[in-house]
This record gives C-alpha cells, sequence and structure tokens, in this order.
C-alpha cells in the first residue's frame, strides 16, 4: 500500500512539474553579476548565480543571467538596456533585478560595477519604463557610500 502511494505522489508531483514549466511565470528574474576584479570574489559571485537559478526554478521564475557570457558582440551594459526594454509593464508577474558584484559612487553618481562599461543608478532609473508590475531590486554586494 505504501508503495503505491508513494508511487503515486511521485506520479503528481512529476506532473505537477510539467504542468508548471509549461505555465507562464510567476517571477521574471534579472540576474546581473558583476565585475569581480578578483578570483575570490568570481567564485562567490558564480556561486550566489547558482543559487537564484536554483531559487528561480522552485519559484517558477524565467531567468536571465548576465555577467556570466563570453560575448563580445554587445557589453553588459547593452544586454541589461535590452532586457528592461523587452519588459512587459503591464503583467501582474513580478520583476526582479538581481546584482552580485561590487558597486562604487564618485561623490555624484553610484554605480554597478560590470564588465565593461559600467552602470549608473540614474541610468537604471531613466531606463526603467513606469510599470504596473511589481519590480524589486536587489543589491546583493559591496558599496561605497551610497
Amino acid at each position: 500500500m505504501r508503495i503505491r502511494i508513494h508511487g503515486f505522489l511521485i506520479i503528481f508531483m512529476c506532473l505537477i512539474g510539467l504542468t508548471a514549466k509549461q505555465s507562464t511565470p510567476d517571477h521574471e528574474l534579472l540576474v546581473i553579476v558583476g565585475a569581480a576584479g578578483e578570483d575570490s570574489y568570481a567564485e562567490g559571485f558564480e556561486e550566489a548565480a547558482q543559487a537564484w537559478g536554483e531559487a528561480s526554478k522552485a519559484a517558477n521564475a524565467s531567468i536571465t543571467f548576465i555577467g556570466r557570457e563570453e560575448d563580445t558582440a554587445s557589453t553588459d551594459r547593452e544586454r541589461i538596456h535590452a532586457w528592461i526594454q523587452k519588459l512587459d509593464t503591464e503583467t501582474l508577474a513580478p520583476a526582479w533585478i538581481v546584482y552580485i558584484g561590487h558597486g562604487t559612487y564618485n561623490r555624484r553618481d553610484a554605480y554597478l560595477n560590470l564588465t565593461g562599461p559600467d552602470l549608473s543608478a540614474k541610468d537604471l532609473a531613466r531606463w526603467l519604463p513606469s510599470m504596473d508590475r511589481t519590480l524589486i531590486f536587489v543589491h546583493g554586494g559591496s558599496a561605497a557610500s551610497p
């Protein structure tokens, strides 16, 4: 009897898993992996990115990573801008922007340190459209000043 019940639960969980993968995502994530500067930071950044990847599966979220690829056709800054331009501003699914890395401040602007040109908070604010959906920004790293 236990074997049948466990077998049924396993089949049921697999069916739910298949359904969840085919449904509309409950969240939309952009995970930005910033310039590490040193190997020790790069390892930690990669571990954090992998953890966000696992969390996205559990939360039925679509996920885009920037900063992990070797693409030289465009900069990380350009890829971030392109992702933002594609955002659906009216869906109910929350949009998450997660930054893993270092930030800097030059007494005028705060920046996310990227591979290639950095991204200022002012540019990010200017790029983000007015939205009905929830936007969550997670700065998962160190920053100097604001």
